[in-house]
C-alpha cells in the first residue's frame, strides 16, 4: 500500500508538470497557427470545455443532484446526451458539443482516478481532498 502523502505529492507533480498558464499555451498556439487573431474561436471552445469540465467535477466531488447515483455513471450519460447523433448523421448542431463532451470525458478521467486514490487509501469519499484530483493539460 502507498503512503497517502506519496501518492498525493506524485498528483502534484503530474498537476504542476503538465499545466501551463493558458496564456502560454495561447501564444504557443498563435505562433504554430497563424497568429491570434484566427484562434479567438478555439479559445472560447477551450473556456466552454474548461467550464464544462469544472461543473461536471463539481458536480461530482459535491455529489449535488446525484443522490447516491455513481458519478461515473453520471459523467457516462453527460457525454453520451451531448454526443448523440441525430438521424444517422453528424450535424454542425452537434459538432458544437464537442467541448461538452470533452469535458465529461476529462471529468471522467479525474473522477476516476481521485475515486481509485480514495479506495486505495482507506479513506472515505465523504472527506473529499482535492490534492488527489488530476487535470488535464491546456494543451489537450
Amino acid at each position: 500500500e502507498t503512503s497517502s502523502a506519496f501518492v498525493q505529492i506524485t498528483i502534484a507533480e503530474f498537476n504542476q508538470n503538465t499545466q501551463r498558464d493558458i496564456s502560454v499555451v495561447k501564444k504557443l498556439y498563435a505562433a504554430r497557427n497563424g497568429g491570434a487573431d484566427s484562434a479567438s474561436a478555439v479559445w472560447n471552445k477551450y473556456q466552454e470545455f474548461d467550464n464544462e469540465y469544472k461543473r461536471l467535477v463539481n458536480v461530482c466531488l459535491e455529489r449535488r443532484s446525484l443522490g447516491n447515483g455513481d458519478p461515473l455513471a453520471y459523467l457516462v450519460q453527460e457525454a453520451k446526451k451531448n454526443a448523440k447523433i441525430d438521424k444517422d448523421s453528424w450535424s454542425l448542431g452537434k459538432q458544437q458539443q464537442i467541448p461538452k463532451v470533452l469535458g465529461a470525458v476529462f471529468a471522467w478521467w479525474s473522477i476516476n482516478f481521485f475515486h481509485e486514490q480514495q479506495d486505495s487509501n482507506n479513506n472515505t469519499r465523504e472527506h473529499v481532498d482535492h490534492s488527489y484530483l488530476l487535470r488535464p493539460n491546456n494543451a489537450q
